[in-house]
């Protein structure tokens, strides 16, 4: 039995993660939270390097060659008067290709942290729901493709996309293969945004959590439907992110541990640009002219075929 308490959430995307983390983890008084806070900094740089890099994008020659250090570095960020919380929404699922695959990323979470006894935390949404807000989401990291098109990659390509990571009872058992039967707990988001403060409070107050009677906000809005072609033309003039070419890394800014780490040979303009452009480009959505008239989830018979397929087989 571990002398610590651990608390891992792991998302999903699109799950209240980033009100979790700003208004209730960073902000609670019994917790001593290790994950991303809200000016995209963590507890320290090695926590940030393992969450950004070792867990997300490395290659098993670097985790392990990085394993014995992480482990030190993990036992000297741990308070055993409070509860420690990680929160990363990419932990259970895959944003983009460059990333390892989500069931690897449990394996090395455990080998990592498995000795606390972690409670893995989940929240999931409906399959429909949620798909239409990642689009939503993807838009807004730069993605160029329709709805429709966005439906057809996932179906087609589910051997290499975040498909199965929405397949909630493969990840549920999993977990409890990795984590123990007793370690794992998935909270359905319609559940939690009943009464999102009072239901986050009490959910949370299971695992040892006080109940603060912390107000939480609902913080990283979706884009209005309304503005969602606006802003898919907008990223076809200003590639960034998820509409750059594939050569180009996803989220320097999320990797600046491993390029200082590396001796890599990247201007500090060029690790944020893609968060500066960003900025831009939905400052520039916020003065155009919604268009009610365009039907953001449209599909067409390809897309509707996949769609049922995706519905089919994931709920």
């Amino acid at each position: 039995m571990s002398d610590y308490k651990l608390i891992i959430h792991i998302g999903f995307p699109k799950c209240l993660s980033t009100s979790l983390q700003i208004d209730f983890f960073e902000s609670h008084p019994s917790i001593h939270y290790l994950g991303i806070k809200a000016n995209l900094g963590y507890d320290g740089e090695y926590q940030e390097y393992i969450q950004e890099n070792l867990l997300k994008y490395a290659s098993e020659r670097i985790f392990k060659t990085q394993l014995r250090q992480s482990k030190i570095e993990i036992a000297k960020s741990l308070n055993i008067d409070r509860v420690n919380v990680i929160s990363n929404e990419h932990l259970s699922f895959k944003f983009s290709l460059s990333q390892i695959d989500t069931w690897h990323k449990y394996q090395r979470l455990y080998q990592l942290f498995g000795e606390y006894q972690p409670t893995i935390v989940a929240i999931t949404r409906p399959i429909g729901s949620i798909l239409k807000s990642l689009y939503k989401e993807y838009l807004k990291l730069g993605y160029t493709y329709t709805f429709n098109q966005f439906i057809i990659w996932l179906w087609n390509f589910r051997d290499r996309n975040f498909f199965y990571d929405l397949d909630y009872t493969a990840q549920y058992q999993y977990l409890q293969e990795v984590f123990g039967e007793m370690q794992v707990s998935f909270i359905s988001y319609d559940e939690l945004t009943t009464n999102t403060s009072q239901s986050i409070n009490d959910f949370f107050a299971r695992f040892g959590i006080s109940n603060a009677n912390i107000s939480i906000q609902r913080l990283n809005q979706s884009i209005e439907n309304n503005l969602i072609e606006a802003l898919r033309l907008l990223n076809l003039q200003k590639r960034r992110e998820l509409g750059a070419p594939a050569f180009e890394i996803f989220e320097n800014h999320r990797n600046k541990i491993w390029f200082k780490r590396a001796n890599a040979f990247i201007h500090e303009y060029d690790l944020y640009h893609d968060v500066y452009l960003k900025r831009a480009t939905l400052s520039e959505l916020a003065s155009l002219l919604p268009d009610s008239n365009f039907s953001p989830f449209q599909l067409n018979k390809k897309g509707e075929e996949c769609m049922a397929n995706i519905l089919k087989e994931l709920e």
